[in-house]
């Protein structure tokens, strides 16, 4: 197997930036105090609201709803850095389709979440697929 280096994590700094315009343009809130609470009680909406209003915000529900939207943010940006991560190391899937993993068989390679196999589980229906990250991917007899 080919040996890349780590493929990227959430962290606080990629937070930081990702959130930076939902905090100045949608919830106009302070930035660190957002990024520190949904380290802590991330992606739950309220229990971030919670964590916020422990900090003497007064919110209401649908600052809950807005606050459920960081998920997708942090995602996105997660997504854009595994692709950077793929594109700049050249990243390439370690197993063939067809190959049975751990968790099933390869049937493809995500088009939509970088560096991500589609594996079909003995359990799953003709449409189901499992994402498998490909530094996760552990074959089935090793």
């Amino acid at each position: 197997m080919n040996q890349y280096p780590p493929a990227p994590k959430e962290t606080k700094e990629m937070l930081t930036e990702a959130f930076a315009q939902f905090a100045k343009e949608v919830f106009q809130c302070d930035l660190n105090t957002l990024v520190k609470a949904y380290m802590s009680y991330g992606p739950d909406g309220f229990k971030i609201a919670k964590e916020l209003d422990s900090y003497g915000w007064d919110l209401t529900i649908d600052d809950v709803n807005e606050l459920e939207e960081l998920h997708w943010i942090a995602e996105c940006a997660l997504t854009n850095a595994r692709q950077k991560w793929v594109e700049d190391n050249k990243i390439e899937p370690p197993f063939e389709v067809g190959t049975e993993l751990i968790h099933g068989v390869i049937t493809g390679i995500c088009e939509h979440s970088p560096a991500r196999y589609l594996v079909k589980r003995p359990t799953d229906g003709d449409t189901s697929r499992l994402l498998v990250k490909f530094e996760d991917a552990k074959l089935k007899h090793e």
